[in-house]
């Protein structure tokens, strides 16, 4: 249910005037449509209300509609004076597609951005607006005359290349479960963005006039992420730096991800007392216990992938780990052994172009972690796969490292 109130215009001699709220609707025959509002977005970016998520964020300065990212078509696209770059997706929230499937829509829109340059952006803008090569910077000079040029381009180049985005998904109404979206983004990395959710109601004033009212309905933290792509192209997240909470305490997505590590932490039961846990509760998608040899070289990862409803837990190494193909080579061998003892046929994955490596114990489906018994089912199931895996894993690992280390 929507948290807007009816509008009411009063006029200087009293009379009360209640605004009638628009329904939007599918269909060409239409007037207020989804393509409606990402014009009128596009024409008003001052109606957005994007220093509520990123208050360091200056005037967002519309450059194109439809931009094609090579994943896709991004609904709008604004740039910064500072270089920053923002990306919205105008969503019906009654279209089946306005969940999951336009977070991690917007969400490959800024991954592929994230290797482009600014030539890149300018080219497909260009195509985008139908104005040639230089509008991104023309928009720019309309906005701010004495813009340096220069500056703007390198920081372009620095948002391109760091995935600094302002990420924003902008509809009309909300429907149950709309604020819980953002716990999906956790499944992207190597990038660092701010994460929108936004409703705009909109209704109408007099006979020719729209009245704009939007608020936020859910946003994120910046965090970076650092995540691998496995086989089939499935993410898996690697690593997710703990940063310090925000200054108005932590997101809705952190403290729901806090919330499920806490009731995992309580199911857990270990047969190895010696395994290190973490030292406080993770607030993403990521529960990692370290492994032999030290210096987060391995781990036993304990993941979510909200976006596709599953589960689970794998083993990996860290890049920088010289050994891993070894160990890898070495645990293979004893695979009839190790697979014995968890009681599960195991995924033995390894990139042939990245080397990187992954063990994982079969996959948990879910629907709805939201859900008490769903959420206990995943949780216990995934208690028992964690010690399992340390079990089988953990005292190889050892005696891997101190065969290394004294191979006499």
């Amino acid at each position: 249910m929507s948290a807007h109130t009816q509008p009411i215009v009063i006029d200087r001699d009293g009379t009360l005037t209640k605004l009638d709220r628009i329904q939007f609707v599918q269909g060409a025959t239409s007037l207020f449509t989804e393509r409606w509002l990402q014009e009128a977005l596009f024409r008003a970016p001052a109606s957005i209300p994007a220093r509520e998520i990123d208050p360091h964020i200056g005037e967002l300065v519309p450059i194109c509609m439809e931009l094609a990212t090579g994943a896709g078509y991004a609904d709008i696209l604004y740039v910064t004076a500072t270089g920053q770059i923002t990306l919205v997706e105008t969503k019906l929230w009654r279209n089946a597609e306005a969940r999951r499937e336009v977070v991690a829509q917007i969400l490959d829109y800024a991954k592929m951005l994230s290797a482009w340059t600014f030539e890149d952006l300018d080219r497909e803008a260009a195509a985008a607006s139908r104005e040639g090569r230089g509008h991104i910077v023309k928009c720019l000079m309309t906005r701010h005359p004495d813009l340096d040029v220069a500056r703007f381009i390198d920081g372009v180049n620095k948002s391109l290349k760091s995935g600094d985005f302002l990420l924003l998904i902008i509809g009309d109404g909300i429907r149950t479960g709309t604020e819980s979206l953002v716990s999906f983004i956790q499944q992207y990395g190597s990038l660092r963005f701010h994460f929108g959710l936004i409703e705009v109601a909109t209704y109408q004033l007099g006979s020719s006039k729209t009245l704009l009212l939007p608020r936020v309905l859910a946003k994120s933290e910046i965090i970076t992420r650092t995540v691998i792509v496995g086989p089939n192209h499935q993410p898996v997240q690697e690593l997710a730096p703990e940063t310090d909470e925000p200054p108005n305490g932590p997101s809705i997505q952190s403290s729901w991800f806090q919330a499920f590590w806490q009731e995992f932490s309580n199911a857990l039961r270990l047969d190895d007392s010696t395994q290190p846990l973490p030292a406080k509760l993770p607030r993403s998608t990521n529960f990692f216990l370290p492994q032999p040899p030290a210096n987060s070289m391995a781990w036993i990862s304990v993941y979510l992938m909200n976006t596709q409803n599953r589960a689970g837990v794998y083993l990996s190494f860290a890049k920088a780990y010289e050994r891993a193909k070894d160990v890898y080579e070495r645990l293979l061998e004893q695979r009839e052994d190790i697979e014995r003892s968890t009681g599960y046929t195991l995924k033995w994955d390894r990139d042939p172009d990245t080397g990187k490596i992954w063990i994982s114990a079969p996959s948990i489906s879910y629907s709805d972690l939201n859900e008490p018994k769903d959420r206990a089912r995943v949780v216990n199931q995934l208690a028992t796969d964690t010690n399992r895996m340390i079990n089988a894993f953990r005292h190889r690992l050892s005696a891997m490292v101190r065969e290394f280390d004294d191979p006499n």
